[in-house]
């Protein structure tokens, strides 16, 4: 089965290797689509390609490290309550 479906820039897909991407730009004028895989490598290829590419369409991963590397759960300050705002809000005017 191949993919019939359209390319869409931001829309996500599992090829057949079970791998995440992402559609990140299409180039009507050099006929090709690039995207990203989960993990970050970049990669394109021509429309002939992506219709012939076995790919269903997927939500969005919720866990967005993946092109980050080994990012440890610390660092994503989730659990860092000194990092939130403490509810105050400020004017623009107070700003300047």
């Amino acid at each position: 089965m191949s993919s019939e479906e359209f390319p869409v820039v931001g829309n996500w897909y599992r090829d057949f290797n079970q791998q995440l991407f992402e559609v990140v730009a299409l180039d009507d004028a050099d006929n090709l689509i690039e995207i990203q895989y989960f993990n970050g490598d970049i990669d394109e290829m021509d429309y002939d390609a992506w219709y012939g590419l076995v790919a269903e369409s997927v939500p969005p991963p919720e866990d967005w490290t993946g092109p980050f590397g080994d990012v440890e759960a610390d660092d994503l300050g989730y659990s860092d309550f000194s990092t939130h705002s403490s509810g105050y809000t400020m004017s623009l005017e107070e700003l300047e």
